[in-house]
């Protein structure tokens, strides 16, 4: 397939709204291509795939992305989310939809009940030693020697006095 142009959604939501103004405005069908064309500036072949992808049908104008218009290669089939009018083949791209809007949430609770905290009574306790039968971690490089720990100061070296 060989891609002859595009529309974006703009263009295609531009020229729909155009093309129902200038019906409004009293123009018959076969006046309406020429006063397209001139609202819109476009002209020749642009105008005619413009004109077909308006009457194509489509579900969802607002997640529309684009209008490809193709040419079928010589032995090669419609893809199946394409619509042929003529000799060309109109496919329209559209966003991915967006999932059902979710009801805002209270602030900083996310999922927590009402009460919060970290879960209901009977459960284990969160001791010291509550995971020692898991794999994982250990208890670290053990306890502290010679006193140390924070606010402690350096290490207390021996004194080696030289003999005389």
């Amino acid at each position: 397939m060989k891609t002859l142009t595009e529309f974006t959604a703009l263009q295609i939501k531009n020229a729909a709204k155009t093309k129902q103004d200038l019906i409004t405005a009293g123009k018959t069908p076969e006046e309406l291509p020429q006063a397209l064309g001139e609202a819109l500036k476009i002209e020749g072949d642009k105008l005619n795939f413009l004109i077909n992808a308006l009457d194509l049908p489509m579900q969802k104008t607002s997640d529309l992305k684009r209008v490809i218009v193709m040419a079928l290669g010589e032995g090669e089939q419609v893809p199946s989310n394409a619509a042929q009018k003529g000799e060309q083949v109109y496919v329209a791209e559209y966003y991915a939809p967006l999932h059902g809007a979710t009801p805002p949430q209270k602030a900083g609770h996310g999922d927590r009940d009402s009460r919060g905290g970290r879960g209901g009574r009977g459960g284990p306790g969160r001791g010291k030693n509550d995971r020692r039968d898991q794999k994982g971690g250990g208890q670290g490089r053990g306890p502290r020697k010679d006193g140390a720990g924070p606010g402690a100061g350096p290490a207390k070296r021996p004194v080696i006095t030289p003999k005389a």
